[in-house]
């Protein structure tokens, strides 16, 4: 699939509540949906426009959709394991399609039936539950990349009733997880962020430094080499703040 309108198409035919993500700065607003029936989220589908979205979201919490969000390790071997003892107190194969992979955590998808009414326990010791919030889905988006580590579902997400899952969640936190570091995807990226932070603390101070020359009335070269000293500190900062 090459386009998010291919993708949008995919998960509705799974019978999957989604709708397009734009920006981070989207408030999720759970009210709008709890009490949205099919017939209205037919009507409100067929307003989205797939090809101006920047990724797809799942509304999870209706239809049952539920994510259980585990955080990756460095070693692939380990988080690989943990994965599947997972799927296993779940009662899911090991190969279980709907297993979402990105960066920093891989995520289970599961349709729970006979939710209980009212808010759940959503962060455990090791993991988090997704509900009553949005959650990207493949292909993700481009700060954001996700794929299905099985390859592309040809089933919608397995169905377990609350009671049970519920139970095996209870089971899942007496799993073993040592977090021991972050993986190699999770380094570049935070190397990445802090280069982008040292570069904006360097305009920063160079609008302060100029300002503040001009405030004084300095000479150029008074200027420059205030400029030169604070690009120092500045770049003295970065090397620190990406070791």
């Amino acid at each position: 699939m090459r386009t998010l309108k291919e993708w949008a198409d995919f998960y509705r035919g799974h019978r999957i509540w989604i709708f397009p993500y734009h920006d981070c700065h989207e408030a999720f607003k759970w009210l709008h949906w709890r009490n949205m029936n099919n017939s209205d989220y037919e009507d409100e589908y067929k307003t989205y426009n797939w090809y101006v979205a920047a990724g797809i979201n799942v509304v999870a919490g209706k239809k049952g959709i539920i994510v259980a969000r585990f955080r990756k390790d460095e070693d692939a071997r380990y988080s690989a394991n943990v994965i599947s003892k997972v799927l296993t107190v779940l009662g899911l194969p090991k190969d279980y399609d709907w297993v979402i992979e990105d960066s920093f955590s891989f995520s289970i998808l599961v349709d729970v039936c006979n939710m209980p009414v009212g808010r759940i326990n959503r962060k455990y010791k090791d993991f988090e539950l997704i509900y009553e919030e949005a959650f990207i889905l493949p292909p993700g988006i481009d700060q954001y990349e996700c794929n299905f580590r099985n390859g592309l579902p040809s089933v919608r997400p397995s169905q377990i009733s609350w009671n049970l899952f519920s139970e095996n969640l209870q089971e899942i936190e007496k799993i073993p997880i040592v977090f021991r570091g972050y993986s190699k995807e999770q380094k570049q990226y935070a190397a990445k962020m802090k280069f982008v932070a040292g570069c904006i603390l360097v305009i920063v101070i160079a609008l302060i430094t100029g300002l503040i020359a001009i405030s004084n009335s300095l000479s150029i070269g008074g200027w420059f080499g205030m400029f030169l000293v604070t690009l120092g500190v500045a770049v003295g900062l970065i090397y620190i703040m990406s070791h």
